[in-house]
């Protein structure tokens, strides 16, 4: 009797079975059908599975959001939560249906519910909360995308503003992000208009953290977008606590600066830590200083001076010295040629300064534009030259470019500025200590002292119509379960996790920041005050 051979069948898996892992872990499939329920009994797919496979597409691939079936068919259906029978039906209508009915769902609560179910099975630290914001950017019209109702919600307005993306042709969104310090878990969304200001963003944000935390004494870490009068006021007037930084263009930047020069301010070191780079670097330690002088405000100001980012900065600086003077003995030598052309001082003097300012070295390097004359010697005949030969000698003047570095002004240095204001406005303490603090505890129904207005932590729908708005609460889902797995990994990196295996090699680095800005926080910029 002949033996039967057998089928050997290969399926890829990926990275699927981690994401479900921490999705299982999140409870997020519950989340999706008490948000979405599946109310049409012809429907043969839930819509929570329909989202649940969009999500592990956004993550697991750098595609385009379409095309589901083919995305499905490439891995084990298993892995996405299908039936082999259910994976062979998906389509994107299907799809697209679902995220029609997210758009019509209460997002913000649906987000608030997984916020607080990380915080709860994650052991998330909301002590301290980093907001930043980025635009997004659309190649297309958008005709109708001018902040329509739809279906009584108000979609976003695309339309043009200031382009983080230095693309200022094309039209764009906000998209505002929010994090923990511990590991860098998204906690809040939402998108805005393309023209809308960063600095009126902060306000809404933040009764939206105080819902999501239960408690309103966070420290809010944020850019110089949140150094304003009204944003300020209005934090600090409900009792919460912030750090932010004070702009270059006020009056209190050129204050310090003027004052520094002939004082020296009373550092005091808040860290000392080894070179994140590896050992044998210089060590990154911090000091800080608070001013005599408050904001116009009233705001305490603290200047903070890093020993990495000065070195860093002095490096670049020698870097931009050396082209400016690099362009500049190219224009020197162009002037000084045989054939230099006929310029007039302004027309020299022009080039010179687009030299500077281009390097930004304006205060670094000066600059002198004299002219020189040379001479030359011409028969004032013709013929063989003899020993009466008559010679006519002609003048011509040329530009003569001399630059010398300004050693005091490299010398001196740059220094950090931050403007941590309180409820009491006072400082204690100014901290930069590692990442890590003990959970808060939570209470869900706490909500700001005579807070009336309704807060919505989800994003406004995204492009043209309902599923692409509903798509953007996934897009950022995705950051969530990275730093999940991070933050395990880094928690576990020694003796593991019940259900998921320890990474080899032991302790694992810190998680990355998930970052959607392009303007992200600068290591001067992570000193933080506490109240």
């Amino acid at each position: 009797m002949e033996e039967k051979a057998f089928d050997l069948k290969t399926e890829r898996l990926g990275p699927l079975p981690i994401i479900n892992h921490f999705t299982g872990r999140l409870g997020l499939v519950d989340l999706l059908e008490s948000a979405v329920p599946t109310e049409d009994p012809r429907c043969t797919l839930s819509y929570a599975s329909r989202l649940g496979v969009l999500l592990r597409s956004i993550i697991t691939e750098r595609e385009p959001i379409y095309r589901m079936g083919e995305v499905v068919s490439t891995y084990a259906p298993e892995g996405f939560g299908l039936e082999r029978e259910e994976a062979a039906k998906i389509t994107d209508d299907m799809v697209g249906r679902a995220l029609d009915r997210l758009f019509d769902a209460d997002r913000g609560s649906l987000l608030t519910e997984i916020v607080i179910s990380a915080g709860e099975r994650f052991s998330l630290c909301l002590k301290e909360l980093h907001n930043d914001s980025t635009t997004i950017k659309f190649a297309g019209q958008y005709a109708r995308a001018k902040g329509r109702s739809i279906r009584g919600k108000k979609a976003p307005y695309i339309t043009y503003g200031h382009s983080k993306d230095r693309r200022p042709d094309l039209k764009q969104l906000m998209f505002i992000l929010t994090s923990t310090k511990d590991g860098g878990v998204p906690v809040q969304f939402r998108c805005e208009a393309g023209n809308e200001s960063d600095s009126r963003t902060h306000e809404e944000t933040w009764d939206a953290l105080c819902r999501i935390t239960g408690r309103c004494d966070f420290l809010y870490v944020a850019d110089s977008k949140l150094c304003n009068e009204d944003a300020l006021e209005y934090i600090d007037g409900h009792g919460g606590r912030l750090v932010t930084v004070l702009p270059r263009n006020r009056s209190e930047d050129g204050l310090f600066r003027k004052w520094i020069q002939n004082h020296e301010p009373a550092w005091e070191k808040v860290a000392d830590r080894e070179n994140p780079q590896g050992k044998g670097g210089l060590r990154d330690r911090w000091f800080v200083a608070l001013f005599h002088m408050p904001s116009i405000e009233g705001w305490p100001v603290i200047w903070v001076l890093s020993s990495l980012l000065r070195l860093k900065q002095a490096k670049k600086r020698t870097d931009r010295i050396a082209k400016a003077e690099e362009e500049l003995d190219d224009l020197a030598r162009r002037e000084r040629g045989p054939r230099a052309r006929r310029r007039s001082r302004y027309d020299v003097q022009k080039e010179i300064d687009e030299i500077l300012k281009k390097s930004h070295v304006v205060r670094y390097i000066k600059v002198s534009l004299d002219t020189v004359p040379e001479h030359t010697f011409k028969q004032e005949k013709r013929g063989r030259p003899g020993p009466d030969t008559t010679y006519v000698r002609k003048t011509k003047l040329k530009w003569k470019i001399t630059w010398s570095q300004d050693e005091e002004a490299i010398i001196r240095p740059e220094e950090r500025r931050h403007v941590p204001p309180s409820h009491q406005r006072q400082v204690a303490q100014a901290e930069t200590g590692p990442r890590g603090a003990q959970a808060p505890a939570r209470n869900r129904e706490a909500l700001l002292p005579g807070e009336e207005r309704p807060c919505d932590s989800s994003g406004a729908p995204q492009e043209r119509g309902a599923r692409r708005g509903a798509v953007l609460p996934l897009l950022h889902r995705p950051a969530r379960e990275l730093t999940h797995r991070e933050g395990d990994a880094k928690r576990n990196g020694e003796g593991g996790h019940q259900g998921y295996p320890s990474l080899p090699g032991g302790a694992c680095q810190p998680p990355a920041y998930f970052r959607a800005d392009t303007e992200s926080f600068q290591p001067g910029r992570e000193a933080h005050t506490a109240r």
